[in-house]
């Protein structure tokens, strides 16, 4: 038997004749248990008997777009406590973790646009503002 016609057509409110060795058996919302559940990794969201499925495992890639997002947070909020215009060109001078270097050497083009820099490059000065990205300060 085909496992969504007989979700559609009891959904539906209808009743699904079953052939079960000869004999026909009637199926209805209250014989049947329906749900959908995602495997691990993945969620599931239903609605109008329409399902979605995501991926929510995180790779690398996601991980560094999600940490330069959150650095370009950051550097905004600076630039807004600081005084700067909104078209205002800056220079970016930060340190921090690998991970971190690593998010913003692979989104550095992006981070530039966003943030109106014109230069982003790892310091060691003391004294620079440190901020918190997802855990890790910067």
């Amino acid at each position: 038997a085909d496992a969504l016609g007989i979700i559609t057509t009891v959904q539906s409110g209808e009743k699904y004749e079953l052939d079960v060795n000869g004999q026909i058996v009637e199926l209805d919302d209250q014989l049947l248990d329906i749900r959908i559940s995602a495997k691990e990794g993945y969620d599931v969201a239903t609605g109008n008997n329409l399902f979605t499925i995501i991926d929510t495992n995180l790779t690398e890639e996601l991980l560094n777009e999600g940490y330069a997002r959150e650095f370009i947070s950051k550097v905004q909020q600076m630039r807004k406590n600081n005084g700067y215009e909104m078209m205002d060109r800056i220079r970016i001078f930060y340190s921090s973790s690998p991970e971190i270097d690593k998010a913003v050497s692979d989104f550095e083009d992006f981070i530039k646009e966003e943030t109106l820099s014109d230069l982003i490059a790892v310091s060691k000065e003391e004294g620079m503002e440190v901020q918190n990205l997802n855990g890790i300060d910067t």
